[in-house]
Order: structure tokens, then C-alpha cells, then sequence
């Protein structure tokens, strides 16, 4: 049974909103991955903080001591809420995502979800997406360097390959694989290309079988996202950005040029307006600069999995509606002081 405590998830709202209120009225820009992909990292960089390689402890630190994005080492996850982090040099909010997947509490779990969905909901626009990929996980070239970024975008997502058009693939971790950038990019397409013969195989074999599942946390429907979207990357592997924080900001720039080119993508649609909303139709044989060059549709909050809810907040959804009982009081039991959450529900 599954123990909800209202109390402390509105507690915990409330501490988290002093994060996420920096989206409000913003266009954002959202840093997804896995827990100890370095997205922390990746931020402080993007941010402008000197990095430096820390040969004691073997990992990346920072030469300032207070940096808007806590740098967490190991698997332990430093985040449970979004936190939108604002920068005079960019027109848009980087925003980290926390890792829905992380091994929390059954109400942290409800609090990540409710921080996502708020974030969206009073930011702007959301202008692009920063996936993050370890190139340590690509050494093993096994569905699990890939398979539990898959649930966060398949969770975040209605369709995860069609977010793709908006993202920025990053591969990070570059100074901890022998060679550097050169093995790293060697590694990490020769992994993706066996994920996704590994996907085919277990989705015939499924298929045959007749089974939804096999041995793994995956299901077949999850198994057919992952070989599309790792075909889909394979089908830009020269837009992969192999990120070295150590560089002296060559990697950021590139980053940079990516996001930008993106967001003028999305206002030369809204240019359009009240036209033709939808893209030309892409042939097999268009060239990917030609796809550069179509005007994208706007993400809008529809393009979330926002009322598709897991176990968890379908529970918390629940207890709040048995708590509000005949009074029909729902909007004064969820009250966090900022009016925000009555779309939860």
C-alpha cells in the first residue's frame, strides 16, 4: 500500500518553489539525463565556471567555490526539484531536469513530478532540450546505458523521437575514458549502433513469442521507442556534441550555435502564424541541412506526458480528493501559497 503524506509533499513544494518560480514567464532550455550523468557539471560549464581535473579523487571540480549547479559525484542524486538557472549571457533558462528515476521515497517521487509539470506550466516557452549521454555507459555497449534515459523521455515525452528535432545529444565524460575525444566518439556510435540491433532482437523475439515483457525492466512498446530514437541519433551522428569541459569553451560555443539555431527555428514558425502550423512533410531522401531549414512547430504543454501519471501521483491525486471529501475544497487543500497546482488534479 502506498503512503501518501500530503503534509510533507506540500511542505516540500513550497521550499521547492523558491527553485522553480526563476521559469516563470521564461523561455527555457532543459538539461535531461540520467542521476550521475553530469548534468551539474555540464551547467557550471555552460555557465561560465573554470573547470579543473581533480587527480586525487579522480573527478571535475570547479575553481569557485559557490556555483548555481551543486556538483554531485557517485550515483547519489543531488536534486529533487527542477531548478531553473538564469544567465545574463543567454536568452533562454537552462533548466535541470531531476532524475525521475531515482531510488526516492515514494513522496519525493510525487514532489519531482509535480516540479516538472509547475515548471513547464508557468514558464514561457520551452525554446530546446539538452540530452545528456555518459560516454562511460557506451563501454559496455549494453541496453542499460541507454535503457534508463529511454524511461525519463518516454515518461517526460508523448513522443520522444519527435522531441529529438529540438534537442541538443550531448555525450559527456569525455576525460574519463582513455583516448579522450576520439575513442569516446568511436565508443559511443558503436554502442548506440549495438543498442539498436539489440532492441531489434529482443522486439523479434518478443513478438515471437507473443510476450509484452521479457527479463528486463523494459516492455516491447519501450523497446520500439529506444530503436527508433537511437536510429534517429545514428541518422545525425555528426551533430552529436562531444562536450569537454576542460576545452576552453569550444564545446560550450558549439552548444550554444546548436540551442540558437533551434530557438530561430520555432520563432520562424511563429512568424508563420496563423498559417500553415505544421512543418512540410520530411522524405527519406530530404538532407539533414535541408531539415535545418524547415521552420518547428512551438512545443507546447501538450507535447508532455503531464496527465499520464505514474502509480504514484495517480495515488497522491487520490488522497487529495478523499481528503477535500463532500466539502469539494480540493484547490484550498493544495494551496502551497503560489495558486499553481490546481491543474495536478
Amino acid at each position: 500500500m502506498i503512503q501518501i503524506n500530503i503534509s510533507e509533499i506540500q511542505a516540500k513544494l513550497i521550499e521547492g518553489y523558491g527553485l522553480i518560480k526563476d521559469a516563470k514567464g521564461k523561455d527555457l532550455v532543459l538539461v535531461i539525463g540520467n542521476t550521475g550523468v553530469g548534468k551539474s557539471t555540464f551547467l557550471n560549464y555552460m555557465l561560465g565556471y573554470k573547470m579543473y581535473q581533480n587527480e586525487e579523487s579522480d573527478t571535475v571540480e570547479t575553481v569557485e567555490r559557490e556555483c548555481p549547479a551543486h556538483i554531485g559525484h557517485n550515483m547519489h542524486s543531488q536534486t529533487l526539484y527542477t531548478h531553473p538557472i538564469a544567465d545574463k549571457n543567454y536568452p533562454w533558462v537552462f533548466t535541470d531536469c531531476p532524475g525521475f528515476l531515482d531510488n526516492r521515497m515514494t513522496n519525493d517521487t510525487i514532489v519531482t513530478s509535480i516540479s516538472m509539470e509547475l515548471t513547464i506550466r508557468i514558464a514561457k516557452q520551452v525554446k530546446g532540450i539538452v540530452i545528456l549521454m555518459d560516454a562511460t555507459e557506451f563501454l559496455s555497449s549494453r541496453l542499460t546505458a541507454l535503457g534508463p534515459l529511454m524511461k525519463i523521455l518516454i515518461k517526460l515525452f508523448r513522443d520522444p523521437v519527435e522531441m529529438l528535432k529540438y534537442s541538443v545529444i550531448g555525450v559527456t565524460k569525455l576525460d574519463q575514458i582513455k583516448g579522450g575525444k576520439t575513442r569516446a566518439k568511436k565508443i559511443t556510435l558503436q554502442g548506440l549502433n549495438k543498442i539498436k540491433e539489440e532492441c531489434r532482437r529482443r522486439i523479434k523475439t518478443l513478438e515471437t513469442e507473443k510476450r509484452e515483457r521479457d527479463g528486463t525492466d523494459l516492455i516491447i512498446s519501450e523497446y520500439k521507442v529506444m530503436e527508433e530514437f537511437t536510429s534517429a541519433v545514428l541518422g545525425r551522428k555528426d551533430d552529436i556534441m562531444f562536450i569537454d569541459i576542460l576545452d576552453d569553451g569550444d564545446s560550450k560555443q558549439l552548444v550554444t550555435d546548436r540551442i540558437c539555431a533551434i530557438r530561430s527555428r520555432t520563432e520562424a514558425q511563429t512568424d508563420q502564424l496563423p498559417y500553415d502550423t505544421s512543418p512540410p512533410p520530411i522524405s527519406t531522401s530530404t538532407s539533414n541541412a535541408q531539415q535545418d531549414a524547415l521552420p518547428l512547430p512551438l512545443i507546447t504543454i501538450a507535447d508532455f506526458n503531464f496527465e499520464d501519471y505514474d502509480i504514484n501521483r495517480t495515488s497522491f491525486n487520490k488522497a487529495i480528493y478523499d481528503l477535500a471529501g463532500e466539502e469539494n475544497d480540493v484547490d484550498e487543500k493544495i494551496e502551497i501559497g503560489v495558486g499553481q497546482l490546481y491543474f495536478c488534479f
